[in-house]
This record gives C-alpha cells, sequence and structure tokens, in this order.
C-alpha cells in the first residue's frame, strides 16, 4: 500500500502543468489547495555537499584515531620509536648548547642525562630537564652503557639498545654520526 502512494506521488513530481498543479489532478478535475501542495512536495534530507563534509570529517578523525592506536598495538615500537626522539633532543641540545651530553640508564626504564665540557670529564653536570621513563610494558635489557654526545653532536661510540615487551624486541641503534636507527 505504501509503495503504491509512493509511486504516486512521484508520478505526480514529475507530471506538472504550467499552472504548477499536477497533471493527473487536472485530468480528473480536481485542483488541490496551493498549500497542500507544498507540503505533499516538501522533501527532507540531507544535500550532497552536507553529505561530503560529512564524509571527510570522518575521514580525517578515522586518521587521526588510527594514527594515535598504532602505539597501542606494538608497545615496543611505540618505546623505540620514543628512545628515538629522545636522543635525537638530547643530540640537538648537545649542539645548541655547545656541550657534551652523557647519556645513562638508572633503571631499565628511566634514562637520565648530564652535561660537561667535553665528553671525558670527571664530573658531569645532571640536567633534570632531560629524563625519559619508558612505558610500562617495555624495558631496556641491558644497563651497562653510555652514550656521550660532543658539542658537534657526534657520538663517542657505536651502541646498539635493545627493547623488549612481552611479545616483541626492537633495537635503537646510535651511530658514530649522531644519527639514530630503529630496527
Amino acid at each position: 500500500m505504501n509503495k503504491l502512494r509512493f509511486l504516486r506521488q512521484r508520478v505526480k513530481r514529475k507530471l506538472r502543468n504550467t499552472d504548477g498543479y499536477p497533471m493527473s489532478s487536472v485530468l480528473k478535475g480536481k485542483r488541490l489547495p496551493r498549500i497542500a501542495q507544498q507540503r505533499a512536495y516538501h522533501v527532507s534530507g540531507f544535500t550532497l555537499l552536507e553529505l561530503l563534509v560529512y564524509l571527510m570529517l570522518a575521514g580525517v578523525l578515522t586518521s587521526i584515531a588510527i594514527n594515535n592506536l598504532n602505539a597501542l598495538a606494538n608497545p615496543a615500537q611505540g618505546a623505540a620509536a620514543e628512545l628515538s626522539g629522545f636522543l635525537k633532543e638530547v643530540r640537538a641540545r648537545a649542539i645548541s648548547q655547545t656541550v657534551a651530553y652523557i647519556i645513562t640508564p638508572s633503571t631499565n626504564r628511566t634514562i637520565v642525562t648530564s652535561f660537561a665540557p667535553n665528553c671525558s670529564a670527571g664530573s658531569p653536570t645532571s640536567d633534570p630537564s632531560l629524563r625519559l621513563t619508558l612505558p610500562t610494558s617495555s624495558s631496556l635489557s641491558a644497563t651497562d652503557w653510555s652514550i656521550c654526545f660532543t658539542s658537534r653532536g657526534f657520538a663517542t661510540s657505536n651502541v646498539v639498545l635493545t627493547l623488549q615487551d612481552q611479545f616483541v624486541t626492537k633495537t635503537v641503534e646510535v651511530l658514530l654520526g649522531g644519527g639514530v636507527r630503529i630496527s
């Protein structure tokens, strides 16, 4: 029944005479009042522009959510990226302040920094503003290493740091030129 009514309304919309009345009512000798016609032909819904804006916003929000959830899917990769960013920040600080920065682990999850005029100085000064605590699910496999970035940004030795979580192991390598690589 509803389908038949829908088809009749569709035909009425398509068949209009020059007065604005549906042709079917003119042929039957009936004319609908103008207000009844306006109510009958009022269609509600979304325009194409509104739908495109909605799809664009949904796509942007989805891409942001996916990028933020990637670290949750692989905690070792997230910790490796965090450590890599920390090492690059310390290197940049050593270059900008023209002092040597020494990076040492205090625990298997905490890394601290100190600075001195050069890497062989006897008593470096601790820098509490540069400190990294790894996420609870990740930890360093060894804590018997030290990295020193010179005032020109070079590392004094090539160091390979191993991060592990329950399932995955990632390595972060500090190269002699000061570069950092995750593998």
